[in-house]
């Protein structure tokens, strides 16, 4: 038999169909014969022959259906056709039933009219318990039978027919519930069945196709399965081992690996995975022996549980830890060399954002662009500076792991380093509406043993993610107070939303962004994980605590060195000349044209400045003799003479050894110490420029050292 198949559940139904045939039939023989027995001499002799050649006929046509299902043997995979075939068969039956409302029904008697309606009714509740099994096949059949007695007997016109008519529809309806809330009981019934065969199956064959040997363990500790790879592993059949106990593959003096799991067998517990065993010795069918893993579990089968053993061959592991090692000394070297790599490509890293962002910077100013002109400028240098800050988290990341984090342990001023750090934030804050507060006063005045330079880009960090993440009309407080063993904890409080348990332990992850990589919010993931490890370094820590719905709260403890009120300190009289007539002399020495045109494009809408520029460090040097600038800038990276050379014979000579020097570097100060050396340089700007850094910068030198001058 060809045709399209059923699924697994309606082959069943049909399997169950006509497995029930039979005593259907006979109970249909039994029926027509007390039927014919009736009506016999209540209707036309030709008529009930006629009906009972028809019923023959039908009764024939099923039985032959039957047999041929039966030597078929579809089963499981039963094809339409048979389901069409009883289908069709149902509705002659049904037509032969219900037409003896037509063909034989006694139109002068009554009462012969009711018993005939009795045996149509009878035969159709005894259908219900054989093709209930699918709905559509019950359905037909009782349709076909007693609907048309229902007619015929609203037909008659007369009161007692009208009554039969509403009893007969009253009795077809219930049979209809009826059948269908057995079929309902029975499909569910049978889903289920088929559920629980399915995932029996699926069990097993995973059991098949697992890589490690397993065994299935009953309470008294014999085994009652053991798949493939046991076998082969050990060398024994499933015939070997079935019943046998599992001490057979495991040493006695490894006994205890199956102590527990057989102390519990008792309370039958829900299934739970145990941790591999680690240094346990199988024993093979030829006695050797070699080390495994074995993990225990505890599993529900519908007869109880039992304890499931994964035995794991671990000699190759054994054998490759020594290669292991050695490739673990081979990627720290790889990863030693990507280190050094990155720090010494820093330069050529930094040098191209600094012509994108110092002249985008520029052109953004200038008065003449449309604001949609001013508007993609400003793209340019936000996507510049986030590019830069990508690279430059980078680098330290990569200086960290390979231990070359340089830092400038000193004595910092919180006051002077919170100020510095509302400064730069204060509009980025007031961009998003943020509120930024700071409570500061008990320690504006004390001292942190940190680098004062990595201590601020850590608090810049913190704040501006408070300000990122924040609420709409939110708030931000970075605050400073004292704690035990001689602390001081700096922490910043926002009022967002919180960070979910699942989601802390991943906060100080590189490059995890907690489900913000998709948003609008700019970042890389690397700034968090980043600030804790520099402050690790700085013999400090950093930790937080956060409330989901209400805010978080990022905190860092350093070493509190005590209060410092502000001193005296050196003089610096052509600083304070400078203040004082409103204009400051620089120079710049630099040999590099692009940088230098930048440059000069910022100070060149600033009458407060006069710029000096050369690109000569030889000329550089006569200038600043000559010229006597109040600050001086100064490239580091030049062929003729070094910037540090510069800076030295500057710092020689007692006529320039006053003037402040900012140095320009593509370089990090954490790789050229002489950068964080403050007899040479009072400060450095790194490149690529930030106009808003360089002026600052120079900005606060030039009012640091005029505060220094006596008026």
């Amino acid at each position: 038999m060809s045709g399209p198949l059923l699924d697994p559940v309606q082959s069943e139904q049909v399997k169950q169909l006509y497995e029930a045939q039979p005593s259907a039939l006979f109970a249909s023989v039994v029926n027509a014969a007390i039927l014919v027995a009736m009506l016999s001499g209540q209707v036309p002799a030709h008529r009930l022959m006629a009906w009972s050649i028809a019923f023959a006929v039908m009764l024939l046509g099923r039985y032959a259906a039957m047999r041929a299902y039966r030597r078929q043997s579809p089963y499981p995979a039963t094809s339409t056709e048979w389901r069409a075939r009883f289908y069709i068969g149902v509705a002659i039956a049904g037509l032969v039933w219900g037409g003896t409302a037509v063909t034989i029904f006694p139109a002068s008697s009554p009462t012969y009219q009711i018993m005939l309606t009795l045996v149509i009714a009878g035969t159709s509740a005894g259908a219900v318990s054989t093709l209930s099994y699918q709905w559509q096949t019950i359905s037909l059949f009782l349709a076909l039978t007693l609907l048309p007695f229902v007619l015929r007997f609203a037909y008659l016109g007369d009161s007692l027919s009208h009554t039969v008519a509403i009893l007969t529809a009253f009795f077809l309806g219930m049979m209809l519930l009826t059948s269908r809330r057995i079929y309902r009981s029975y499909h569910a019934n049978l889903i289920l069945r088929e559920q629980a065969q399915a995932s029996e199956t699926r069990f097993r064959n995973l059991l098949q196709a697992t890589p490690d040997a397993l065994f299935i363990i009953d309470d008294e500790g014999r085994v009652e399965f053991i798949n493939q790879r046991a076998v082969g592993l050990f060398g024994y059949t499933e015939e070997d081992l079935r019943g046998q106990p599992v001490d057979t593959l495991v040493p006695i003096n490894r006994q205890e690996c199956h102590a527990q799991p057989r102390e519990e067998t008792s309370e039958e517990p829900p299934v739970q995975s145990r941790q591999a065993n680690r240094n346990v010795f199988a024993r093979r069918k030829d006695g050797s022996e070699f080390p495994a893993d074995v993990t225990l579990s505890r599993i529900a089968f519908a007869n109880g549980t039992r304890t499931c053993a994964a035995v794991r061959d671990v000699t190759e592991r054994w054998e490759a830890e020594q290669t292991l090692r050695k490739a673990k000394m081979a990627a720290e070297a790889a990863n030693q060399a990507k280190s050094s790599f990155l720090s010494a490509m820093s330069h050529e890293l930094r040098t191209p954002l600094n012509a994108i962002l110092g002249f985008s910077q520029l052109m953004r100013d200038d008065p003449g662009l449309s604001p949609e002109q001013r508007e993609n400028i400003g793209e340019i240098h936000l996507s510049g500076e986030h590019l830069l800050k990508l690279i430059n988290d980078v680098l330290d990341l990569s200086r960290i792991e390979a231990g070359r984090m340089q830092l400038s342990i000193e004595p910092v001023r919180v006051g002077d380093l919170v100020e510095a750090c509302l400064g730069m934030t204060e509009p980025m804050a007031r961009h998003h509406g943020i509120a930024l507060h700071s409570r500061i006063d008990p320690c504006s005045k004390a001292l942190v043993r940190a680098d004062r330079t990595r201590l601020l880009q850590t608090l810049l960090n913190l704040v501006s993610n408070a300000i990122k993440y924040n609420r709409e009309q939110g708030s931000v407080e970075l605050a400073c107070a004292h704690q035990p063993e001689n602390k001081l904890r700096f922490s910043v409080t926002d009022t967002g939303l919180g960070i979910s348990p699942e989601k802390q332990r991943e906060l100080f992850l590189p490059f995890s962004r907690l489900g913000k990589e998709f948003s609008n919010i700019e970042g890389t993931g690397i700034g968090l994980s980043l600030s804790k490890q520099i402050i690790e370094i700085m013999e400090g820590e950093l930790g937080f605590s956060s409330e989901l719905g209400k805010g978080t709260t990022f905190w860092i403890d350093l070493p509190y060195l005590g209060e410092l009120d502000d001193p005296a300190s050196a003089q610096n009289l052509a600083a304070y000349q400078a203040k004082q007539s409103g204009q400051a002399t620089l120079l710049y020495i630099e040999d590099n044209p692009i940088n230098q045109q930048l440059v000069g494009q910022i100070f060149a809408a600033l009458p407060a400045y006069r710029l000096l520029q050369t690109t000569s460090p030889a000329a550089g040097l006569r200038i600043a003799r000559e010229a006597c600038p109040h600050l001086i800038l100064l490239d580091i990276d030049m062929p003729d003479m070094s910037g540090l050379e510069v800076a030295a014979q500057l710092k020689h000579e007692a006529a320039t050894q006053p003037i402040p020097i900012i140095a320009v570097t593509a370089e990090d100060p954490d790789d050229v110490a002489a950068l964080r050396d403050r007899s040479l340089f009072a400060g450095y700007v790194a490149k690529p420029i930030n106009r808003r850094w360089l002026l600052d910068t120079i900005d606060k030198m030039l009012n640091h050292t005029a505060a220094q001058t006596p008026q």
